[in-house]
């Protein structure tokens, strides 16, 4: 499980620190550009894919809270920094609904006048999670497997009855991952796009306030995690459009039909492409 952090945000601190947004404003953090920040004491702890929660202090009329998150995606430890990217949907969950200050220190106990707070156990990290509406992975009823190493293809007779199938139950099984990560009481709109228009470049998108916030591609398949899918380019022209708001889950079905893992691909890319398949169908 990836680590919980708690950063503080005072323009008010004693030190004087500086901060390249608008701290009166805690959306700027999807815009900013001041991605390097200093690890402090925690350089040999702190790890890439590990969540920054931002707490802000003193940032103008809104009470003091968590506003914003981001994820870390390098550790420079030498330097004792880190860079990080803003985890966009969670901000927009977090400015909506932010945790106010009595509720942050029930998880992160008192801060005592460092910026970082050290890491929250596995266990009252899954609690924080939930009250953000950002549950861990592992917490759906199926496994959310991370992407592995190099793909298997499988080669096989192709029914488009029992595919169109197969992938109902992909889309269903994504559909509740989807609404449990952003539920409608914060906002979001989770809109099921294949089932009203089948032929659409995308099979699921998640909305808040008329923006999109995801995009989703759906993929199931008989097999196990690692296994090929074929994906059109189609549906590659929507993944390059979209960029960072860009998902593909893979879902991996037993012989019975039934779910038994599945796997998302978020805004980088964690596949390889083989060569095109391509289905000719005549025409009467």
């Amino acid at each position: 499980m990836s680590g919980v952090w708690l950063y503080t945000v005072n323009p008010k601190s004693p030190a004087g620190y500086g901060y390249a947004f608008d701290v009166e404003n805690p959306e700027s953090l999807n815009r900013t550009k001041d991605n390097e920040w200093t690890i402090y004491k925690y350089r040999r702890q702190i790890a890439a894919g590990d969540l920054m929660f931002f707490h802000f202090k003193n940032a103008g009329k809104k009470p003091d809270g968590v506003y914003g998150a981001g994820i870390i995606t390098e550790i420079r430890a030498d330097e004792g920094s880190f860079e990080w990217q803003p985890d966009r949907a969670l901000n927009q969950r977090l400015v909506a609904r932010p945790v106010l200050t009595d509720t942050v220190k029930a998880f992160f106990g008192r801060g005592f006048g460092e910026s970082i707070r050290p890491p929250l156990s596995p266990k009252l990290a899954r609690r924080w999670l939930a009250l953000v509406g950002r549950p861990v992975k592992s917490s759906d009823p199926i496994p959310v497997t991370p992407p592995g190493s190099k793909s298997r293809i499988r080669h096989s007779n192709w029914n488009p009855a029992a595919s169109r199938e197969h992938g109902i139950i992909g889309e269903t099984h994504v559909l509740q991952v989807l609404r449990r990560r952003f539920p409608k009481s914060a906002g979001f709109s989770v809109t099921h796009v294949a089932k009203r228009y089948p032929s659409s470049d995308h099979d699921i998108s998640v909305e808040c306030a008329r923006s999109v916030v995801r995009i989703v591609e759906v993929k199931t398949t008989v097999g196990s995690p690692g296994d090929a899918v074929i994906i059109s380019e189609n549906e590659l022209r929507c993944r390059r459009k979209y960029g960072r708001r860009h998902s593909i889950f893979i879902v991996y079905l037993n012989h019975a039909k039934k779910v038994t893992s599945s796997l998302e691909i978020g805004d980088k890319d964690s596949f390889e492409l083989s060569p095109r398949h391509h289905f000719l169908r005549p025409l009467s």
